[in-house]
């Protein structure tokens, strides 16, 4: 499936009747924010929309797409929509550039109007600082194009009032000024992404940074910026401030929508919890009772602050799949959202292309809780027990035929491992605890909290040595002794640690950012094995010989790499929508299969077949299980013993 209609940005226009929504497949819909209901929609782009703007006077919105291509429309009453200028990016040159730079395939956010003119302000192709000039009949014109953050992309840019000033923040937490191309002012606000700057009144703006927080900065006044406190546990995406109610409020991946005093810069509260992270948000001025919310599974959400519900939801996307594992008998099993676990069986060989033919089968599972997602599954081959991790700290066994809400942890499950026999589960959990849990009796016998206070993204368990390692989405990598947590490692730096994993009982491979990072618990060293993968690592496999080494990106990308040498081999796309995970298809059973195919799953909500041939990956396609099978009894799922 594809998640061709999801939202991944939006804008209101300036009245607040209509809200425009950015589709992963370059639409542009439409959306009568009374009646919550989609009126209209328009192809715009060959690629996702990233990022959408309206003018403060001029009935025009603006997109900044994936493709490298901006767009103006002409909108009217009744949210029509009419093409006024497409331009490409792509081509556009730094005026200060001394050499070419390349193409940076980006996510970028930099899309705005001025103020007053027909203009706007995004980037180029290569991360250069854009302006651009545009008329009613498609006439576009190159103002400027300057580079001012050196070699760092630009994430977000706006104009300084309605003045031709330029505000513009990078991936390292920089913040310039600047007019007609040249700096005025630099401050180092955060050492993170600043995502946005909103407008606060006078030349005082509010930004919002990955580093956790929200800042205050005045243009003018010669102070330092004022930096609030991280409260949030993922990325804090976007802050919208409402000058009629005087309330400001922060978007984060963390899932949370929190209010923050535009004082003090700390958290009030959380207004609302989403069922997905957030990333794009507004509150409105001619009712402040109600915020429109973007969620990154896709949906447009109109909130209630007064109760904390989303009044409506425009959702068009597949269940997101974010976990995956085998069994004994090489059935896979993959859930994510929804209630139900899905099991992939080979069924048969399509013999001419050496592929296994998969049935699936869905699998309700009763005690899940709705309004959250299982992040991570594991299964304990001795005794058949598969075990859910999940978003609102349930922990729920299936186990004899029958699944069970084991306990509740209280905040939400980001990784698990099981011991191979016996009752130790050992989980991470976002409010930055880990727990060794007894997966009988669901006690917490053991109790973890990580170094600086942050989310423990990822563990592994180490049944050799009886270790358990934890990390922290930005800090440190813990290896405890998994009987009492006694600290036998802990000043290992991480960043992004999404994936860990136990390469034999000595060595420990995990994710650092977009590289990948193999520690030693003998001699306590480190080693970076792959240094740019191009963006967070999302996971990654190795096969049995160890001859091939296999990642996957948040840019979707999957990389090949030599075992033994870490030489890159091969680069391929996965899908459309951001791939979440990878497992490989067990085809020791039957010689007739190919040894070396693996599945990837994500968002999208299919699993996508791969195959490591020639030194190279090859896409064979979604996996083309048929129709879903009518669901079965749990009994089927948890009956497979070792």
């Amino acid at each position: 499936m594809l998640a061709a209609r999801k939202f991944e940005t939006f804008c209101v226009e300036p009245k607040e009747r209509w809200a425009f929504g950015g589709t992963f497949s370059g639409q542009i819909v439409a959306v009568e924010i009374e009646t919550f209901a989609v009126m209209g929609e328009v192809q715009a782009h060959a690629g996702t929309i990233i990022a959408m703007a309206a003018h403060a006077r001029l009935p025009y919105i603006a997109c900044l797409s994936m493709d490298r291509t901006v767009s103006v429309w002409r909108y009217n009453e009744k949210g029509h929509l009419f093409p006024v200028m497409t331009c490409s990016i792509r081509d556009v040159r730094p005026s200060n550039d001394d050499g070419v730079v390349g193409f940076v395939q980006s996510n970028s956010q930099t899309i705005a109007f001025h103020g007053t003119l027909p203009r706007i302000v995004t980037r180029s192709g290569n991360a250069g600082l854009l302006e651009l000039d545009f008329d009613d009949d498609g006439t576009v014109s190159v103002v400027r194009c300057v580079r001012l953050h050196g070699d760092m992309d630009i994430v977000t840019a706006r104009y300084a009032g309605e003045s031709s000033r330029v505000l513009s923040g990078d991936g390292e937490g920089v913040v310039i000024l600047s007019e007609e191309g040249e700096e005025l002012k630099r401050w180092q606000v955060a050492d993170r992404s600043i995502h946005w700057f909103e407008h606060l009144g006078g030349a005082t703006y509010l930004l919002a940074s990955d580093a956790c927080l929200v800042a205050r900065l005045d243009l003018y006044n010669g102070e330092a910026p004022a930096i609030g406190s991280p409260f949030t546990r993922d990325d804090l995406e976007q802050v919208t401030y409402n000058p009629v109610s005087g309330r400001a409020f922060a978007a984060s991946f963390d899932r949370n929508i929190y209010e923050v005093d535009p004082r003090t810069l700390e958290p009030l509260g959380v207004v609302y919890k989403a069922p997905f992270k957030c990333r794009w948000l507004k509150s409105l001025q001619r009712d402040p009772s109600i915020l429109l919310v973007q969620v990154r599974d896709g949906g447009l959400h109109k909130v209630d602050l007064e109760s904390g519900k989303a009044l409506a939801v425009i959702k068009d996307t597949p269940e997101a799949l974010w976990t995956a594992v085998s069994t004994p008998a090489g059935d896979i099993l993959l859930s994510g959202e929804g209630e139900a676990v899905t099991r992939l069986q080979i069924n048969g060989t399509a013999n001419t292309a050496r592929k296994p033919v998969f049935s699936a089968l869905r699998v309700p599972v009763g005690a899940l809780q709705p309004g959250a997602y299982t992040k991570r599954m594991v299964y304990q081959t001795s005794t058949g027990r598969l075990v859910l991790g999940r978003t609102d700290g349930d922990i729920v066994v299936g186990e004899d035929g029958a699944f069970r809400r084991l306990t509740n942890l209280g905040s939400a499950v980001r990784d698990l491992a099981v011991a191979p026999e016996g009752d130790a589960l050992f989980v991470a959990c976002e409010d930055g605890h880990g727990y060794r849990v007894d997966l009988g009796r669901g006690e917490r016998l053991l109790d973890f909290s990580a170094p600086h206070g942050k989310a423990l993204w990822s563990l592994a368990h180490n049944p050799t040595r009886n270790l358990v390692a934890f990390l922290e989405r930005n800090g440190t990598l813990s290896v405890l002794d998994a009987d009492d947590f006694t600290p036998i490692i802990a000043d290992v730096v991480t960043s992004r640690a999404k994936r860990a994993k136990w390469l034999d009982a000595d060595r420990l491979l995990y994710s650092h950012s977009e590289e990948l990072h193999e520690l030693n618990v003998v001699s306590g060293a480190t080693r970076a094995r792959v240094t740019h993968a191009g963006n967070t690592i999302e996971d990654f496999i190795w096969d049995g010989g160890q001859n091939y080494l296999v990642l996957i990106c948040y840019t979707c990308m999957l990389l090949l790499y030599d075992f033994s040498t870490d030489q890159l081999l091969s680069v391929v796309p996965d899908q459309i929508d951001y791939s979440k995970g990878l497992i490989w298809v067990d085809t020791k059973a039957d010689p007739r299969l190919y040894p070396l195919d693996f599945l990837t799953f994500g968002r999208s909500g299919t699993a996508h077949h791969f195959r490591i041939h020639d030194e190279k990956i090859l896409a064979l396609g979604p996996v083309n299980a048929g129709p879903i099978l009518k669901a079965m009894p749990a009994p089927e799922l948890v009956s497979v013993r070792s």
